[in-house]
């Protein structure tokens, strides 16, 4: 539930208190929360080229050259928001944010494997990633990366859960730090996104001058 960067502020700041963090192999949140919602399930759906601009085979060049550059194996990704813009993918996994809760891994060759509640891949889903992603359960996560040792791994501390980082280090992967490679990408939009952006704006410009108007009309 902690990024490897939250919990490097956590220690640095609780061991001049003489302070212990000590990982839990349980959620003990889940313990005492008994009317906890159910898991999202709404099927995560393509986000069309005609709104997103670029695909995912374009969008991944950057990647894997940054890949290249420090000799890596892979990348493992755990941004939902990185992911859902890397696939052109997207989902009703989280309210206002049509983000896709999964994880990534790209080799070198630029080979996908994605995980996720596999309940949600629907075929138009299978159809728009193609061949280059291989989609697998939650559960499937932590056995791939046991064919890791001693493979070079790209992460960002930043997005990369405590647990995975504690996982790869046990199993002798040599970490490299890195910036989420999507981020800076999705700040830069293209064509088509800047166009949309234009678009819905005009569409909300709208909506708020109609809202004001009725406002004015219901004052009178």
């Amino acid at each position: 539930l902690h990024t490897v960067q939250q919990i490097t502020s956590f220690q640095n700041y609780l061991e001049p208190l003489n302070i212990k963090l000590k990982p839990c192999d349980d959620n003990i949140i889940d313990d005492v929360w008994h009317d906890r919602p159910e898991r999202p399930a709404k099927p995560f759906f393509p986000h069309a080229n005609q709104f997103n601009g670029l695909q995912t085979s374009h969008k991944i060049k950057p990647i894997l050259e940054t890949v290249a550059s420090k000799k890596a194996d892979y990348t493992v990704m755990t941004n939902p928001e990185s992911i859902s813009w890397l696939l052109n993918i997207r989902a009703h996994d989280s309210p206002f944010t049509p983000s896709c809760h999964a994880f990534l891994i790209i080799d070198r060759e630029g080979n996908m494997n994605a995980f996720t509640d596999l309940n949600k891949i629907t075929p138009d889903v299978y159809r728009h990633t193609g061949n280059a992603v291989r989609w697998y359960s939650f559960e499937d996560f932590f056995d791939i990366l046991l064919q890791f040792s001693d493979k070079k791994i790209i992460v960002d501390f930043n997005q990369l859960p405590q647990k995975i980082f504690d996982f790869l280090t046990q199993n002798k992967a040599e970490i490299i730090p890195q910036s989420d490679p999507c981020i800076l990408a999705r700040a830069l939009k293209n064509k088509i996104e800047q166009q949309n952006a234009q678009h819905i704006q005009e569409e909300d410009s709208v909506a708020v001058i109609n809202f004001l108007a009725w406002l004015e009309q219901s004052r009178s």
